[in-house]
């Protein structure tokens, strides 16, 4: 339906409340089934935070956090961008769509088990939770019981206390799982929410970042725009387009593709800054021309003056080496003048990050592929239609 949703009133509202986050680790080691030993459980204070970690099978309000994150998120997508949802209609008040929302919600939560291999009575499996209170503006959050931190708050949130979290979880994962010979770190469950905020009366909630890309099945209920956009693109191309530009345009649809499938976070940025990396290319370089009479057209200056500022040729009359964020710097303006200083700040972020994985990077909070991503995706649907109809 699209509900526009509603935030609280303006003034602040604090309640105490809870940052948590988890982390659910499973051994590659195998142990036998019988005398499976008793539960491990440890917990210890750090300033602010809490830290505990526990041995053993996977707590019921665990599975639950991962039901309502994994779960009721496709369910909470579903209502804010799906249309005709089942119960719903363009009568229905905010209060009766938010009820219909936390009753779906409430059942697949219900419902939910874990997988088997999170399950098995001969698998080692730690969970690692760090916490800590905090006030809760509930003024900035939505009346609602499930899914409540509006997304404004949920990004202010997570820039606060995401550095420190991870801090606090490796702290727990190198004084607990790194102790050879047993093989006590593997794979990471990914379904369990990084963080969650609780409140009392409200069911425990994870940020939504929605800017910055979700993927998630969404219920449509017609299949009339989709066919509709189908039918009104054309695959091939209406004028002579170079095998440079096809080219261009085959290596953006590719990397799209593998990023969206990518479910690492690292590989998922690296293929997403080498889709961003590709569309700079082909885009500076096609639109060299355009920006050069866009500028002159706004400055007064002629073409020869913006193109001797921006592109001097040296005394072997070869181009200077521009950098990745001048490019890129062109490329939003041209494609996308409207964000394009948002869209700048967000690249050099992403550039900076990259630059330091060899051998400089200080783990910081988390790896930044839903940015890299949404970037990426946005810039995909300009260059290509850009390329396809530039000279």
């Amino acid at each position: 339906m699209g509900a526009v949703i509603p935030v609280g009133s303006s003034g602040q509202e604090l309640v105490d409340g809870e940052l948590v986050a988890t982390r659910m680790i499973r051994s590659d080691d195998d142990f036998p089934t019988q005398e499976v030993p008793p539960v491990v459980e440890k917990s210890a204070r750090i300033g602010d935070w809490t830290i505990s970690f526990r041995a053993g099978p996977i707590l019921d309000e665990v599975a639950r956090s991962i039901a309502v994150y994994d779960k009721g998120r496709s369910v909470y997508l579903n209502y804010l961008f799906g249309s005709g949802v089942s119960g719903v209609s363009a009568d229905s008040s905010l209060e009766e769509i938010f009820e219909r929302r936390d009753s779906e919600i409430s059942g697949v939560v219900d419902a939910y088990s874990l997988p088997e291999d999170w399950r098995r009575p001969g698998g080692l499996y730690s969970t690692v939770i760090v916490s800590r209170s905090i006030k809760v503006d509930l003024s900035r959050c939505i009346p609602t019981r499930y899914f409540w931190l509006s997304e404004e708050y949920s990004i202010d949130l997570l820039k606060k206390y995401v550095t420190p979290v991870e801090e606090m979880v490796g702290l727990v994962v190198a004084r607990m799982l790194l102790a050879p010979p047993f093989r006590m770190t593997g794979p990471v469950y990914d379904g369990v929410p990084r963080f969650m905020v609780s409140v009392p009366g409200r069911e425990p909630t994870p940020p939504v970042r929605l800017s910055l890309s979700a993927k998630a099945t969404v219920g449509r209920s017609t299949w009339e725009h989709a066919e509709e956009s189908l039918r009104a693109r054309p695959l091939g191309f209406e004028t002579d387009i170079s095998s440079q530009k096809i080219k261009a345009i085959s290596r953006i649809g590719q990397w799209n593709l593998n990023a969206y499938n990518e479910e690492d976070p690292f590989r998922r940025f690296l293929w997403s800054y080498a889709g961003l990396e590709g569309v700079v290319d082909a885009v500076a370089n096609a639109g060299r021309g355009a920006m050069a009479q866009s500028l002159s057209a706004r400055s007064g200056l002629g073409e020869n003056v913006i193109s001797e500022l921006l592109w001097p040729r040296d005394v072997r009359e070869s181009d200077p080496n521009r950098s990745l964020r001048f490019r890129f710097a062109l490329t939003a303006a041209l494609l996308s003048p409207e964000t394009a200083d948002d869209d700048v700040e967000t690249f050099a972020e992403l550039n900076r990050y990259r630059n330091g994985v060899h051998g400089r990077l200080v783990l910081d909070a988390t790896v930044p592929a839903p940015e890299a991503f949404n970037l990426f995706e946005r810039y995909s649907v300009l260059a290509v239609e850009f390329l396809s109809n530039c000279s």
